[in-house]
Order: C-alpha cells, then sequence, then structure tokens
C-alpha cells in the first residue's frame, strides 16, 4: 500500500530540518576554511624561507592532507626533499662564484707548456739516477792504496782519513794517481783501473782520465781537461785557460797581461784556511800582488775584518784593489777632523803599495803617502 507523504506536515518539518542542517555543516566548513587562510596569511614568513616554499604552502592551504605514511605523502616528501637539495646546490654554486669574484686566485690550475730541455739535461736524464757521491758522477769506487780500503773519490777518502782522523799519526790523504784497482757499483766486481766493467760490461763516466785515475759523468757539462803541465784534469773548457810557467799553474786567459807572477803562487796553502790551492776542488782567487787565495776566503776577509786590513792582501799588506774613491773619503774627513794642538806631530810612514817612506802629518784618520796619495801605509818608530 502506497502512502502519500507529500502533504504530511510531520514529514515535511523532518525535511527542513534535515535541509537546515546540512545548510549548517557547509556554512561551518567554509567558516572553518576562511579562519585557516585569514590565519595563514598571518603567519610571517621566515626571510631565509624561499619563495617557492611560500607559494607551496599557500597552496595547500584548505585542502586535506594525505595520511601519515601514505604514497601521496611519501611522494610530496620526496618532492619536497629535491626541491631542497637543488636550492641548496644552487646556492653553493652562487657561493663559490662569489668567492671567485672575490679575488680568490686560480692559477694553480693554470697549464704551462714544458721547457724545453737542453742537450746536457737530456743527457743527463738518460744516464739514469744519481750514481756516485757528493764530489763525483760516477759507477765506480776506487781502492785506496794506501790503506786497502774502498771509497768513491779521494775526496771521500781524505774526509775520513785525514780531515776525521783523531790520531794524526795516522792522518794521510790518497795520492790519486797510484790507484790501480777500483771497483763497480753495479755488480761490486773488482778489477784493474778502466772506464769499462769487465763483468757487466757498463761504462763508469763519460769522460775518464787514465792519468788522474779521474771519472765524471758530468765531464762534459764541465768541460774537464787534462793539462799536462799541472799533471791533473782541470774544469772550465781548455780554450779558457793558459798555463804560467811561473806560476805553475793554469790561469783565466782574462789575466794573461795583467797578472803579477808570483813564483809557485798557486803551491801554497790558503792564507786564510792553510788548505792546500793547487789541487783544491774550490775557486781561487788571483790578487793584483801575485798572491792566491780562495774566493770564499777573501769574502770573509771583507766582511769580518775592520778598518784598512779588510783592503789588504794577508800576506803582503799590499792593497787587493784600487782604492782611490776611498783615499779621496778619507781625505774629506782628515779636512773636516783639525786635530788639537797636543796631538800635532810628525811621523814616518812606510807605504805598502809602492813602499815609499816618508814624513807625513800625523792624523788618527791614517797616514797618507807622499808619493803614491794612498793611506795603505804603517807608522815606523810608533
Amino acid at each position: 500500500m502506497a502512502v502519500n507523504t507529500a502533504g504530511d506536515p510531520e514529514s515535511r518539518d523532518s525535511c527542513v530540518e534535515r535541509s537546515d542542517a546540512r545548510e549548517m555543516r557547509e556554512a561551518e566548513t567554509e567558516n572553518a576554511a576562511e579562519g585557516e587562510d585569514t590565519e595563514a596569511r598571518r603567519l610571517p614568513t621566515p626571510a631565509h624561507a624561499p619563495a617557492t616554499n611560500e607559494r607551496r604552502s599557500t597552496s595547500r592551504v584548505g585542502s586535506e592532507r594525505p595520511a601519515a605514511g601514505s604514497p601521496e605523502e611519501r611522494d610530496g616528501e620526496n618532492g619536497a626533499g629535491e626541491e631542497r637539495e637543488e636550492e641548496g646546490e644552487e646556492e653553493d654554486e652562487e657561493e663559490d662564484w662569489e668567492d671567485v669574484e672575490e679575488g680568490e686566485s686560480d692559477d694553480h690550475l693554470s697549464f704551462q707548456e714544458p721547457r724545453e730541455r737542453t742537450p746536457e739535461e737530456q743527457k743527463e736524464e738518460d744516464s739514469g739516477p744519481w750514481v756516485g757521491c757528493p764530489h763525483y758522477r760516477r759507477k765506480c769506487k776506487v781502492v785506496a792504496p794506501c790503506c786497502d780500503e774502498v771509497f768513491w773519490c779521494r775526496h771521500c777518502h781524505n774526509e775520513v782519513k785525514s780531515d776525521g782522523e783523531r790520531d794524526y799519526r795516522k792522518a794521510h790523504e790518497l795520492d790519486r794517481t797510484a790507484v790501480s784497482e777500483i771497483v763497480c757499483a753495479l755488480c761490486e766486481t773488482k778489477q784493474p783501473v778502466s772506464n769499462k766493467c769487465i763483468q757487466c760490461d757498463t761504462t763508469f763516466a763519460s769522460y775518464f782520465c787514465d792519468i788522474c785515475k779521474f771519472w765524471d759523468d758530468e765531464g762534459l757539462k764541465k768541460e774537464v781537461y787534462h793539462c799536462d803541465d799541472c799533471g791533473l784534469c782541470r774544469t772550465g773548457g781548455r780554450e779558457n785557460y793558459f798555463h804560467c810557467q811561473v806560476c805553475g799553474s793554469c790561469y783565466s786567459t782574462q789575466i794573461r797581461n795583467s797578472h803579477k807572477c808570483v813564483e809557485k803562487a798557486m803551491h801554497q796553502p790558503c792564507p786564510i784556511c792553510c788548505e792546500n790551492m793547487f789541487t783544491s776542488v774550490r775557486q781561487v782567487h788571483v790578487l793584483n800582488c801575485g798572491h792566491t787565495l780562495h774566493a770564499d776566503c777573501l769574502q770573509q776577509l771583507n766582511s769580518e775584518c775592520l778598518g784598512l786590513q779588510a783592503l789588504r792582501c794577508p800576506l803582503c799588506c799590499k792593497s787587493l784593489g784600487d782604492y782611490a774613491r776611498i783615499w779621496e773619503r778619507l781625505d774629506e774627513e782628515v779636512a773636516r777632523t783639525p786635530l788639537p794642538e797636543e796631538l800635532r806631530r810628525k811621523a814616518t810612514a812606510i807605504c805598502n803599495d809602492c813602499g815609499t817612506r816618508s814624513e807625513v802629518d800625523y792624523h788618527i784618520v791614517g797616514l797618507k803617502c807622499r808619493n803614491c796619495g794612498g793611506y795603505n801605509t804603517r807608522e815606523m818608530n810608533a
């Protein structure tokens, strides 16, 4: 049986009540959404937050948040993390470029073309690693006939057996010409003197002198040559030196016509360090007076001695060079420094340069030679 409820008042009231309840719920939902939107607009945005995050947060206002652990939430978190990583990489790249623009140099990243090696450097590289002692590069050792011990060279022997020997009765030096046996540094075969190993066929050095028993793999670079008059090998090139028969040694061709000959000048010990200059490997300087001494000893003399003593030869007291300008300055100093009456007197001076003896006016600055005008003098009967 069909029931007509259209005209039933109770039925109409219930429909009206349900419609009113639905409208109230919709109004409450809209009010809540408007309140959240207003609250979101009121919240301050952090200064460091990027604009993309702000837009993303406002777009989600009023929408339902996915359930925790749902695929949508995980995808959203992954997407946000990737965006944050991309933004962090962009910020790092900007900071790196700012560092370069602020003046940090990247010169260490520049590449330069390799320099072309000289023939000597190429030959040295091709010859392999360094074999030898601090004095010479060679692939053999000498057997000292005096003590029957093995050393790289005579200098190594003398450092131990002469300079380093505490007992002066045992101290001795090696005679290079007396060496008759050597030892190969590669195969350690003991053999007679030669430039090639009889066991491994190794060439000991590029330069070899059978007279001096001398090996040097850098001999060509040093321009080593053997002087028959000296009886030993010299460095520097034969065309750049001549042998002075009076001085008894090889001198530079630059002083061939200007040096003063002193008999056996190079066969004397250095007046400063007392080392034999004839066989020394250190550079020797020839003074104007003809005497010789090591170049580094001369530099030490000039730096450590006081007054005019630094300008004199330690052997004959003659001037080491031309000091005309220094004598002029001393003249000016004497003129500016008059002595009191009680110090004025006459003095007899002998010039160390020209040998003239003269009577001059005494002065505390120095005694001027009447002949050459220099102050390299000494007072007699002082």
